[in-house]
């Protein structure tokens, strides 16, 4: 909050002091990883680019990418923090001498000293948890490890605990008469978004995903699981090098606690525990926007792996030259995929947000005291309080019908993130989301057809109810002309267009049917039906290769298209690949066994 007021009075709604202060977050949490890393390795040099190789791969993995473009998630700073915090905690456990097991700070200056830093800990931890709300599983974490490394100690670390944990706690009355939302039994919050009852589902969901896995398509989905984060290729080499490195486990106890190295890794190890636990108390909200949650687990993945790197690096003399060039390169494709799955969330997520921005910037400019109407697809993202009374006031609607019965035509704008062929709608303009100026998006551009879409609901059109009523009768020609008339008052309007090229097709005039289905294929790139149309009209004028393109998109979409199919393999035959043609026609065929025209065509010679 303090971060967003600063912002605020330095550039007001503009955000780049904010972003800023995000990045150098992002950089810090980079850096942290490192230094975290660095506690678990020996000081042998080779094992030392163990650290920076853990820091790249949650550098470039999609959790924290999303975690940083998502502008109001706290997470890049939160988990900051939480590398600091656990990094100092860690460090002053092993300031604390071995001998001390009960807290007399009355009679030994030392143990004020100590005490006197566990209670500034304990206020930054307080302070800490003002970021967000996972940072009070750091008692839990400090307790876990006392108990398992500084047993004998305990009722000296009870004090630091049980301090954190008092200043843990959410003081009120109203908060003492119920049982917190993330225990089972609980209410839950009251907001979807906020913690949850712990369930085991959403637990798994963090480390294995529940969906089938499929080789190709998870080389670009985006996955919430560290299964998914390192697989397929990094955890194939992890699980082969532990599997080769069994023996040497086999003789050094992973509870060992001999060198401050073994120590920092048990601390870990408790932390990555209690996040797993924490997580399952997350909300199970929508998989694109729930990805950034995976940065908490993997924050202490990436440290661990730190450590297996290290031992990696130690082994590299005593493994064959193939395994060691095998896993590297391993570790550099899993990487590499995980950076590619980044830039293409980063690349939907931030035409969202600037979308969502470009689009209400307009309406603010264009139309700042009208209706705004916000079509099912379009949630009602937030927008700074003081914008127009067209934004302030935007009306969800809970299906397309909502439009006709709560608002007026002509004084109403639309939004979707999908353009409408419904006659009702103008299209007004199109927002990509993406800006000339931004070396991002010249990289990466955003998908053409694709963005925010901004319309004017015009209601009801006596001409065009005209040109329908005359389609009906079979009048085509009429039809035309009323379709044109209306057309030229509104250009824009997608489903007048549509009509117009579709009654073309039945005068055979292919030409104007091709010119409008390519004017509507600008804004609606992938919509089958027009490109059905177009590909009908470019047979017609003999352009078959475009044709053939987009008859297999339709297929793609509607496998069962009895139409898309049937002028696919014509358009093959046309086009002079008569084995494509036949082999269309064969598959038909399973999907209709009844069609006669099918046996007929299928027994003509080749």
């Amino acid at each position: 909050m303090i971060a967003y007021k600063i912002s605020y009075a330095i550039a007001g709604y503009d955000s780049w002091p904010y972003l800023w202060l995000r990045s150098a977050s992002y950089g810090g949490l980079v850096l942290m990883i490192h230094l975290w890393g660095l506690r678990l390795l020996p000081g042998a040099p080779k094992s030392r680019v163990a650290a920076p190789a853990a820091s790249i791969f949650l550098l470039v993995a999609p959790g924290p990418t999303a975690a940083l473009v998502w502008v109001g998630d706290v997470a890049p700073i939160s988990v900051l923090v939480s590398l600091v915090m656990t990094l100092a905690i860690w460090r002053q456990i092993e300031k604390t001498p071995l001998e001390w097991e009960r807290l007399s700070p009355w009679r030994s200056p030392e143990q004020r000293g100590w005490l006197l830093k566990w209670i500034g800990l304990a206020f930054l931890v307080y302070l800490g948890y003002k970021t967000r709300g996972d940072l009070k599983l750091m008692p839990l974490i400090l307790a876990g490890y006392v108990l398992l490394v500084r047993r004998k100690q305990w009722k000296l670390f009870a004090v630091p605990v049980g301090l954190m944990l008092l200043l843990a706690v959410p003081w009120s009355w109203e908060n003492l008469t119920r049982l917190p939302p993330f225990l089972p039994g609980s209410g839950g919050s009251s907001t979807n978004w906020m913690w949850q009852p712990a369930s085991f589902e959403r637990f798994r969901e963090f480390e294995w995903s529940s969906n089938p896995y499929e080789f190709a398509s998870s080389l670009k989905r985006t996955p919430l699981s560290l299964a998914g984060l390192l697989a397929p290729f990094l955890l194939s080499a992890i699980l082969a090098f532990l599997f080769w490195k069994t023996d040497r486990f086999g003789k050094a106890p992973w509870t060992t606690s001999q060198t401050p190295q073994d120590r920092a890794r048990t601390f870990v190890l408790v932390w990555f525990g209690a996040i797993l636990i924490g997580v399952s108390a997350l909300p199970g909200i929508n998989h694109f926007f729930r990805v950034r949650y995976s940065i908490l687990t993997l924050t202490p993945v990436c440290i661990l792996l730190a450590w297996i790197f290290g031992l990696f690096s130690e082994s590299v003399g005593r493994l064959p030259k193939w395994a060691v060039v095998g896993c590297i390169a391993l570790f550099t494709i899993q990487t590499g995929i995980n950076l590619n799955r980044s830039v293409h969330y980063r690349r939907d997520l931030g035409q969202i947000m600037v979308g969502v921005d470009q689009v209400y910037h307009y309406v603010s400019t264009a139309f700042p005291n009208d209706q705004l109407a916000l079509l099912p697809d379009f949630l009602p993202y937030d927008y700074h309080p003081e914008a127009r009374p067209a934004i302030r006031n935007r009306d969800s609607l809970g299906s397309p019908e909502d439009l006709t019965r709560r608002h007026t035509p002509n004084h109403t704008s639309v939004i979707s993130w999908e353009p409408s062929l419904w006659e009702q709608l103008d299209l007004v303009q199109q927002f990509s989301g993406c800006r000339a100026g931004t070396l991002f998006d010249a990289m990466v551009p955003c998908a053409p057809g694709t963005g925010a879409f901004l319309m004017r609901y015009i209601g009801p059109d006596p001409l065009y109810q005209a040109a329908e009523a005359a389609r009906g009768k079979g009048e085509s020609r009429i039809a035309r002309a009323l379709y044109a008339a209306f057309l030229d008052r509104h250009p824009n309007n997608l489903g007048a267009r549509f009509m117009a090229g579709f009654v073309a097709i039945q005068e055979k005039d292919w030409a104007k049917s091709e010119q409008d289905c390519a004017m509507l294929e600008r804004c609606v790139p992938n919509h089958p039906r027009v490109l059905y149309n177009r590909a009908l009209a470019m047979i017609e004028l003999k352009q078959y290769g475009p044709a053939i393109d987009r008859l297999k998109r339709v297929v793609q979409v509607i496998p069962q298209d009895y139409g898309a199919l049937f002028n696919l393999s014509r358009a093959y035959r046309a086009a002079g690949y008569e084995q494509q043609a036949r082999e269309t026609l064969q598959v038909m065929k399973q999907l209709f066994p009844a069609d006669e025209t099918l046996d007929r065509l299928l027994a003509e010679p080749h």
